[in-house]
């Protein structure tokens, strides 16, 4: 018969404690990731630094994967973002709902309706952490009239010419008018003119294997079809254009023998190729 080795009481009892408490302690971390999210809700930063200090993580992920940070950014709370700036708080993550980092919840903010100086200065610190997609920021601004927010991008230096382009060109549309001189001062230039039987030669539908866009000529521009939305064009050289109010995203038609066969959508560095649907003739 094997003997069996036997446990000392002691032993026994710390091997029992320790199988009993690990659901203790992962309700514990549990519940103090949940107050993290709670306090940065509301803008309570001694809680978050309390928590912090206990050891929460800053980069927690909860719903859409968004973590405190984007919840801090989007309420403009600008002590918590500090707090969680100084703690590591990752300033380039995406959230899964809106596909939007924190610089996107800060300068587009969907708890109030308008930026307020708080999601301003907000900008600026995540700016000077690295965060990505001045550009549109800088577009959105235009886009809003929105002259501190386009200022604080502006001032950083940097926007490439095409964004400042396509920002004044916002600014224009819309008829904001201290955004388009700051954008002049900044050296932004009008889009670039192409002529009327150009563009029309541009006008048709095009397709690819996800979907299909109408371009049309209205008013003397060229005007993005897709559904029920209508995005205006901007060009940027005779043969490529940039939808008003979207920085990064770029349309190239593709000229072979003076015909007009399709576009290239460029957004993100991937690029999607349109072919022109021909019209069928009566």
């Amino acid at each position: 018969m094997r003997i069996q080795p036997c446990i000392p009481g002691a032993l026994l009892t710390l091997c029992l404690a320790t199988v009993l408490a690990g659901p203790v302690f992962a309700q514990s971390a549990e519940d103090d990731s949940e107050a993290l999210s709670l306090a940065a809700r509301r803008g309570d930063a001694a809680q978050i630094k309390a928590l912090l200090d206990k050891g929460v993580d800053v980069n927690t992920k909860f719903r859409y994967e968004a973590t405190v940070l984007f919840y801090a950014c989007d309420r403009g709370y600008v002590d918590v973002v500090k707090l969680l700036l100084e703690r590591g708080a990752e300033v380039n993550l995406r959230d899964k709902f809106y596909n939007s980092t924190p610089l996107n919840w800060a300068a587009s903010p969907a708890s109030i309706e308008d930026p307020t100086e708080a999601h301003v200065e907000i900008v600026k610190l995540l700016l000077e952490k690295g965060a990505q997609g001045a550009d549109q920021v800088l577009v959105s601004a235009a886009r809003n009239g929105n002259l501190a927010m386009a200022r604080v991008v502006l001032d950083r230096g940097g926007v490439t010419p095409e964004t400042l382009t396509s920002a004044l060109s916002t600014a224009t549309s819309g008829k904001h008018e201290a955004v388009v001189e700051a954008l002049r001062a900044a050296g932004a230039k009008p889009p670039f003119l192409v002529d009327a039987a150009t563009l029309a030669t541009y006008a048709g539908k095009y397709r690819n294997d996800q979907a299909e866009v109408e371009i049309v000529v209205t008013e003397g521009k060229l005007v993005a079809v897709l559904g029920p939305q209508r995005i205006p064009l901007t060009a940027t050289d005779a043969t490529t254009f940039q939808p008003e109010g979207a920085a990064g995203v770029s349309v190239k038609f593709q000229v072979e023998a003076g015909k007009v066969t399709g576009f290239v959508l460029t957004q993100g560095g991937t690029e999607s190729t349109y072919k022109r649907v021909e019209e069928k003739k009566e």
